[in-house]
């Protein structure tokens, strides 16, 4: 391995978090000698002047509080960003979402205020998707780099024996995941034939929207609602046991959830867009596990229909996704950047 690959110093945030994504892809970086230091770690210690790159994803740390908590944050951020250019740190940001960027409705005016700040000062744009490019002002392309999202089967150990029969929604609950959608197309396909009971599994932190999706599940005895956290290893087995993960996202850049179930090597009935497209395209075979649909009457019949799958065609996709294919495309991001 290069010596200038094992000499780099990363200071990453979030290194772990309760999504693997991040853990996967820095034991990757650090099997391969790179140095990875946690922000919640160093935070604004003096460890910050000996590391070469600063890497940061999701917004919501700072941007999805109340107003006052998020204004400080903010600025803290801001304050932050600027020290490190000071010190000569180059900042790379993987923007995981870039319709909105914490798909939250609070704080909109500084999210305004943030992303055009870091657009402008970190050194290069990580995005999972290439259609995410054009979300960027031309002038900005040059520091956007599409790495396609690695996969989570290295922490996916687990087996099962045989597929329970039961559809499943998954992860935080919130309206631009499209939940009333999928409830409101499985109740009208359970109203008229009997269909596999769907589950649905996480946090729901919008009271108003947990008010609706409960008033619509109310008088179906086959959905069931279960509104907690997920830990890791019950997520794998609850994805692998299902027929089926339904994903109806009305707004979608870049999706963990459809990731990971194909990781899982299950099937997926998702709302088409720009994302499943360019997923569709990238990987042979996956047409025949990713079943798209554009209306609810779509959804409706991939919910009765007998759906089965042969397990080699997820092949591909999870070949072009390992991360030990991908880890050298961040080396050259980031070095890119230093």
């Amino acid at each position: 391995m290069d010596n200038k690959i094992k000499n780099l110093k990363i200071l990453a945030w979030p290194k772990i978090g309760l999504n693997p994504y991040n853990e996967i892809l820095y034991e990757k970086l650090e099997e391969h000698g790179v140095t990875v230091i946690s922000h919640r770690d160093a935070r604004l210690s003096g460890i910050t002047s000996h590391v070469d790159v600063f890497h940061f994803h999701w917004l919501n740390a700072y941007l999805s509080h109340s107003a006052v908590k998020s204004l400080f944050s903010t600025l803290a951020f801001i304050a932050y960003i600027l020290l490190l250019k000071i010190k000569k740190t180059k900042i790379v940001w993987t923007a995981h979402n870039t319709v909105s960027f914490t798909h939250s409705k609070k704080n909109i005016l500084l999210e305004k205020l943030l992303v055009p700040f870091l657009i402008k000062y970190v050194d290069k744009i990580i995005v999972h998707s290439k259609f995410q490019i054009n979300h960027f002002s031309e002038q900005y392309h040059s520091k956007i780099i599409h790495i396609p999202h690695h996969n989570y089967c290295p922490t996916l150990h687990q087996k099962i024996h045989g597929k329970n029969d039961y559809y499943l929604f998954f992860g935080s609950v919130s309206p631009y995941k499209g939940l009333d959608l999928a409830i409101q197309a499985y109740n009208m396909a359970s109203s008229s034939c009997c269909v596999r009971p769907f589950k649905i599994v996480g946090s729901v932190n919008d009271s108003a929207y947990k008010m609706e999706i409960s008033n619509l599940i109310q008088n179906n005895k086959t959905i069931f609602l279960e509104d907690r956290f997920i830990s890791n290893s019950e997520l794998e087995l609850l994805v692998k046991g299902s027929k089926a993960v339904i994903l109806p996202f009305r707004q979608i850049t870049n999706s963990g959830s459809l990731i990971y179930a194909l990781s899982c090597r299950t099937p997926v009935f998702v709302r088409w867009s720009k994302l499943v497209d360019e997923v569709i395209s990238a990987h042979n075979g996956i047409e025949k596990v990713l079943f798209t649909f554009k209306d609810e009457k779509e959804l409706v019949s991939l919910i009765t229909k007998d759906v089965e799958v042969d397990l080699s065609d997820f092949d591909a996709f999870i070949a072009n996704t390992d991360i030990s294919r991908l880890v050298r495309d961040y080396y050259d991001v980031f070095f890119a950047a230093h």
